[in-house]
Formats: C-alpha cells, structure tokens, sequence
C-alpha cells in the first residue's frame, strides 16, 4: 500500500489485521472513494462499507486505514465480535480501553455511549466496527444512540461500520456515505489468479465459480492446487448445489482437507471453537491432537514461549501449512496466532461435531492460567490478554454448564436459597472436586472484569462460582461471590436486587464472624443507599462497616473506612464531624505512607474546611493534594484539585487567581480528553470572567462550554450556556453603544 512514512507512525496506537492485507488486490476505485471519505472534513464521520460474506469488506477497510494511518495520529481501533460470539456493545469498549490504553471506570452502562463520544471529540481516530450483522436489536440502537449526529460534535474522527447486509439503523448513520461491496472484476480476478500462483485456468471460469470474492479466490485456488482435475466437480458443485458458492467452496475444501489429513481437520475443527484464534503456544499444548513425539520441545523453543511457527514440531507445522493452503485457516507470525475467517467458521459450524466433554475441560484447565490477571485492579494489565479474551470466556462459560448440568439452569435462585442454608456441609453435588475448583477459580478471578466491562454473562459465572464454593463448604468464598453479586447488580443500576444480595452475604458471613469481610459488606451497603440518596441509612451502615475494622484489620482498611464516614457526614453537611474522620483517616494513611490515600484525604478535608469558612487552611490543604498527585503524575486527580482551588479563589474573591486555576483544569482535563469535564469548567472561567466584567473573555468560555454540551447532546446544559452567552453579548452590546463616536475628530 503507498502511504506517507513519517516517524510519527511509529506512534500511532493501532490493532489493524494486517495480515489481511497479504494478496490484497485491485479494488482501486473503492479504495479511492473509501479513502477519500476518510479524509474529507466534509462527509459524515460514520461510513458503512457493506457485501456479502469473503467479499473483502474487512480488507478493504484495513488497506484505506493504514494507508491513511498518518492522518490519524490519535489512534486507530478495530472492534469486532468474538470469535463465536455476535457483536456486542461492550466490544467497542474492550477495543478502545485495550489500545488506547485509558484507565477509565466505565461504570455504568447508561455512560458508554458519552465515554465512545469523549473519545471521538476533537480527536483524530478511526473507529472500525466490525461483523455487525450479528449484533443485536438493543446494541444497535445503542450504536444509533451513540454516533447519531456526530458530524455536529466538531471531529475530524471517523467510525467505519462493516456489514454483510444495510439496516435502516446503519442507513441513517452513514447517510449517503454508504460503500456496496461486490466481487472483484474479471480483470482484477485474473491478476488475483495469478498471484495466488494458482493451476493455469480460464479466468472468466473463475469469476463465475466465485462471484469475484476473494475469499472464494483463495479456496478455489488452494482446492485446485492439491487436485487440478477436481475443476469439473466444484462446477457442478457451485451449478446444482442450493447453497451461495462460498458455502459450496468451503465445504469442498474442508472434505479435501478431512482426505488429506485427519490430524488437520480436527486442529481445524478445535481451532474453530477458539474465539478470536489461538496463540502457536496453545496450538501446539491444546489443539494439537498429533503424538507428543511429533512437538519439537528443545532449549531454543521453552514450553512456555512459542514465537515463531519454527519452533512447532514438524507434523504440526505441515498442518497448519496445508489448512492455510487451502485458505481455511490465516496466519498471523507478527502475533504468533492462527485464525480462522469469519465466514469458514460460520460455515464449519454447520456441520462441527459438538467436542468431547474432556477436550473442553482441557480447554477450560488450559486457559485458567490467565484469569488470575483479571484480578489485579489496574485495568491497563488487562489489555495483554485481550488476543486470548474469547477463549477465557469460552472456558468460564462451559464453568456454568457444568453447574446446570447437575443443578438446573436458575443458578442465581439456588445460590440465593443456599445463603439461607445454617449448615453448607449438608450440600452435595456429583462433580468432581478439581471441576468444583476449576468452576469457582474462574468465578473469583473474573468478578472485577464482569463488574467494569459489564460481561453478559458475568452474574452466570459469578453464581456458578457461588454454587460450587458452597459444594465445597467454603463459608468464606460463598460469601464473598455473593457479595460481588451485588456489585455486579449495583453497576448495573438494579439497586433494589443488589442490596438482597448484598444482605444474603451478611448473613452469611455473620455466621462464621468474618469481621473484615463483614466491613466490606456493610461499606457496600452503605454505597448503595447513597446512591438511593438515603444517606441516614447509608451513615448506619457505614458506621457498623467502622465498627467491625476497628476490632482488628488493616491500616488501609480503616483508612477507607474513615474516608467514607468523612465522605457521607460531608454529603449530610455534618461538617465538623466530616472533619474529624477526614483528619483520623488523614493520620493512619500517614502511618501507612499510601500517598494515594493522603492526596484524596487532603481533596476531601479541603471541602470540608471550606464549608466551615476556613479558607486558608482549604487552601493549604488542596495545595498539599496537587503536589502529590503531581508526584503519582495522576492527572485526574490533579484536575480535580485544580478545579477545587479555583472554586475557593473564587469563592474568597481571588478572580485572577480562580481564572489561573481553572485554566490548569481545563488544560488538564482536555489532556484526558474529559470533554464533559473540560465544559464544566469553561463555565466556571465565564462566571469568573463575568465577576472580572471581561465580557468577551467571559462569552469565549460560555460559547466552548455550550459547543461541547451541544457535540454531546445534552440540551438541558447547553441552554444553560446560551442564556450566560447571551447575557454576555448584550454587555457588551451596550458597552458598544456608551463609546463616543469619533468620526468627528478626523476632520
């Protein structure tokens, strides 16, 4: 592909399938047309490019974003469904937190679409979403929600839409920027031929058999390859058959492979149960049925490392050299995976044997040794596994079927009426105890990735996991699954449900007096009765949580206790008494050294102190915080900071000084790309530039805040920002009109 090489390209995050572009051929016009819509600031940023399955939409896509890579510095994102799953919303959030790196909280779900738009505003990014004909009717009108009327949020982003068929709901998006996709022409179908270094056939025969779909190409060629003379039967084949030409051609190339090579079709078999593809590692220890003497294990190539298709035995090798022959399988060297196409595996699925209850116990066994990553709180952490994501989640999903298996499918009512049970040792199940602890081990590993991705299926593996502690009579893990049952319905935003689970963990924890684990029960109690706004009964609780710690935990543990008995006598406006948690907490963290800790304890004693009138102390206090966010280089923190000591400068009458502050936050902010952020404090620097009577200034701030509130559709905010601005405008309308006319001196 011709593409400008700058050293900028080196730093452009990205997770484009290059190897798609191996054989990309002609397409010369779509290419140009698709090229040009990317870089028109003119065009709708949403683009649909739609074709039949193998038709090269995914290529197609891949060779106009990389070629224009440059352009798009900020970043370029591909989502698509995993591997067996169909496209879900969620998938746009794993891509773009795993290749921007973003360490957000995407909490609440009602806020994806606003965090998607945050990161498209005033950025250069492509955004590719991928195999969305599968996607569901709620998801798509998540994604109508989410970049309808992007051309008026001021960003030169793109999002490209692929898809097998139109909707009206991606017609309405993409308006008239919609690319249909067909086979290559005759021309560019010989030129394909031949690169493919194909048996000498007529091309006019080849366009027929395949409609032009370069997927189709590649199969024809590779079945053509291993036997020349089969020309006849794959005519009559794609003539007779009921079924599209691709199917036909897939088909035949899976029964050519299943003569060839019995090894072959069932790596090619496990291979199409391995969602998003499988590493060479995993081939070779898991989806490899060969002997173990046909594995090449030597010093040069560890068990624990294979880089390189080299460093596989030689069986092995020639297997995946003949499934990628036969264009049923596509290698990726630059990331040591094999995958298989999207439509061979629709079309295998078909006619795929259901795999032997061990070979998916081994594959659940296999891939538990990553899960323990998704339990390390920083989410940056996660990103590495995010090739092996599809597997992992196959493998916790065969945890549940386990589980059904010997329970019944509602195993969220069963582990709600074992929680009312005195006595677990009476709870029996015919399941191995080593599955027992394979089911509960993904169940605690995967709850914090469930609760912030908000995973379908994470109340399933989190009961399953519930279930199976119980069988094992352990009191303490039950307990603690239930808990995170809560807090999964919590993040959902059905509080009613979370505090019934929340309460069923109580219960059951108070029964064995696991004090510090009862803590954490009442804490999130207490969490959700604030978010109820019933702080009364939110303060009991986090009382009782206090209570319990100060029988005997950790230091950061009372820490956060203290913070959060601060934090709701401030909501209450119990000042004083806010003030003195805020100050205990404020101690112990010193004792502990978690600067963390201390800089949010001096952010909150800060509000605390201002409301008590103590503004130089406030002061004091928040400066304290800024230096050590600046230390941790936490940003969001320091914004936060910032914007508090603009709040009190300009609270005390400090408008300089309120105006420096902010424009630190805003700085800050828009570095974060918190647009919504960065608008609220544009406001603040319009009021502060109204009490300053800078009224241009002052309708500046007002009119970015009221663009920003407007990009993102909320209307409530932006009229708010229209009556500042126009009262600005007519200040300096009259301003306008006392100026002496002084026509009359230049005579």
């Amino acid at each position: 592909m011709e593409r400008k090489t700058t050293p900028l390209e080196r730093e452009v995050r990205h997770n484009l399938g290059l190897y798609r572009l191996r054989g990309f051929s002609g397409r010369r016009s779509a290419l140009r047309r698709l090229q040009g819509r990317l870089g028109d600031p003119g065009t709708t940023p949403v683009i649909a490019v739609v074709g039949p399955p193998g038709v090269g939409k995914s290529a197609l896509v891949t060779a106009a974003v990389w070629s224009a890579i440059n352009e798009f510095p900020d970043g370029c994102v591909w989502a698509a469904a995993a591997g067996l799953e169909r496209f879900r919303f969620q998938d746009i959030v794993h891509s773009l937190t795993s290749v921007l790196g973003f360490d957000r909280s995407w909490h609440i779900r009602a806020q994806w679409s606003t965090g998607i738009r945050e990161l498209l505003y005033r950025r250069r990014r492509v955004l590719v979403l991928d195999e969305l004909e599968s996607v569901s009717e709620t998801d798509l009108q998540l994604l109508l929600q989410t970049f309808r009327n992007l051309e008026t949020a001021d960003t030169p982003s793109r999002v490209v839409l692929i898809a097998d068929r139109l909707t009206p709901e991606m017609e309405e998006l993409a308006q008239e920027t919609v690319l249909h996709l067909g086979g290559l022409s005759r021309y560019d179908t010989e030129v394909f031929w031949q690169a493919l270094q194909a048996p000498a056939t007529d091309a006019g025969t080849v366009h027929d058999l395949t409609g032009g779909g370069p997927l189709a190409i590649r199969l024809l060629a590779g079945l053509l390859k291993a036997q020349p003379e089969c020309l006849e039967q794959v005519i009559r084949a794609v003539e007779t058959g009921s079924e599209p030409s691709l199917d036909v051609l897939i088909r035949l190339a899976a029964d050519r492979v299943a003569q060839e090579s019995t090894d072959a079709m069932q790596v090619l078999e496990r291979l199409n149960m391995a969602a998003g593809g499988a590493s060479y590692l995993a081939i070779r220890d898991l989806f490899w049925p060969g002997d173990s003497d046909m594995v090449l294990h030597v010093a040069e190539a560890p068990q624990w490392t294979v880089g390189s298709k080299t460093q596989l035995g030689p069986g092995l090798q020639r297997v995946l050299e003949l499934l990628q022959d036969r264009a049923l399988l596509e290698d990726v060297p630059t990331q040591a995976r094999a995958v298989i196409h999207p439509a061979v595996r629709r079309r295998l699925e078909a006619d795929r044997h259901a795999q032997s209850r061990d070979w998916r116990n081994a594959h659940a066994r296999y891939y538990v040794r990553f899960v323990s990553w998704f339990e390390r709180p920083d989410q940056l952490y996660w990103s590495a596994l995010e090739p092996e994501w599809g597997n992992i989640r196959q493998a916790a999903d065969w945890c549940v079927h386990i589980m059904r298996e010997v329970c019944g499918d509602d195993l969220e009512t069963l582990a709600a009426s074992l929680a009312a049970t005195s006595d677990l040792t009476r709870f029996k199940l015919n399941v191995s105890p080593s599955q027992l602890e394979l089911v509960s081990r993904y169940a605690r590993s995967l709850v914090l990735h469930a609760r912030w991705r908000h995973m379908p299926r994470g109340l399933s593996w989190t009961a399953a996991g519930a279930v199976a502690c119980a069988a094992q009579s352990r009191h303490e893990a039950f307990g603690h699954l239930l808990v995170q049952m809560g807090r999964l319905l919590y993040h959902r935003e059905e509080h009613e449900q979370a505090l019934a689970w929340l309460e069923r963990a109580r219960v059951v924890l108070e029964r064995r007096e696991l004090v510090t684990q009862l803590a954490i029960v009442h804490t999130d109690i207490s969490t959700v009765y604030r978010e109820q706004n019933q702080l009364t009964a939110a303060l009991e609780h986090c009382d009782k949580a206090y209570e319990y710690l100060s029988q005997g935990s950790t230091l950061t543990e009372l820490v956060r206790a203290y913070r959060s008995l601060g934090s709701l006598n401030l909501a209450l406006e119990k000042y004083p008494q806010a003030l003195a948690r805020l100050e205990q907490a404020l101690l112990l963290a010193r004792r502990n050294d978690n600067r963390h800790q201390i800089a949010n304890i001096y952010n909150s004693m800060g509000l605390a102190l201002e409301a008590l009138d103590r503004t130089e102390l406030a002061r004091h206090v928040y400066l304290n915080a800024l230096e050590l966010y600046r230390y941790l280089r936490q940003v969001d923190g320091e914004a936060t900071t910032l914007t508090n000591l603009g709040a009190l400068a300009f609270h005390v009458e400090d408008l300089p000084a309120a105006a420096d502050w902010f424009r630190q936050a805003l700085e800050r902010h828009q570095g974060q790309e918190s647009w919504l952020d960065a608008a609220t404090v544009h406001h603040n620097l319009g009021q502060v530039y109204q009490g300053m009577e800078e009224w241009e200034a002052a309708a500046l701030e007002f009119e970015a805040a009221l663009q920003t509130y407007t990009a993102f559709q909320l209307p409530d905010f932006a009229r708010e920002e229209s009556r500042f601005l126009d009262q600005c405008r007519q200040r300096l309308a009259e301003a306008a009109s006392r100026r002496p006319d002084r026509t009359s001196d230049k005579r």
